[in-house]
């Protein structure tokens, strides 16, 4: 069996963990921010060539990732899925979540602008990419349209 692979990205606290699980099921394998796993990366290149080896090495007719860290990688040559919040919400969302970690606010650190622009890069870049809203990309009907994008032959 010749294996598709996926990536579905956006940005922070748009609800990654939630899609990559949703997407596991039957002939589907979607992991959730594989890349961070990978602490020895010399590069991108090198996170992006083992990352595909990993998935390569999953037993599924498709294998992805769904990560915000995967805004940082430009092109895609696979089926990709960009998930879009508000990025009030993305910043409120993670003071939130930091604070239940117990960050004190000066340590809650993070560049704005930099995921912005690396999330319109991603976006300008990706022309054939799916591009859905939060709201929809966590209901049924979203989850649906994702599916069907990145694994077109289900």
């Amino acid at each position: 069996m010749s294996q598709l692979q996926f990536f579905i990205t956006g940005p922070p606290r748009a609800a990654s963990a939630f899609v990559a699980n949703a997407m596991n099921a039957g002939h589907i394998w979607c992991s959730h921010e594989f890349e961070r796993d990978i602490i020895d990366a010399t590069s991108l290149d090198d996170v992006a060539e083992r990352m595909l080896d990993f998935l390569e090495s999953k037993h599924h007719e498709y294998a992805g990732n769904c990560s915000s860290g995967l805004l940082h990688f430009g092109r895609f040559q696979f089926p990709l899925a960009i998930i879009h919040r508000n990025w009030d919400d993305v910043e409120l969302s993670i003071h939130r979540a930091m604070a239940q970690w117990g960050a004190p606010p000066e340590e809650q650190v993070w560049d704005r602008d930099q995921l912005m622009e690396a999330h319109e890069r991603v976006v300008t870049v990706n022309p054939e990419a799916l591009n859905i809203d939060f709201e929809e990309a966590i209901t049924p009907e979203g989850l649906g349209r994702i599916q069907q994008h990145c694994c077109p032959l289900i």
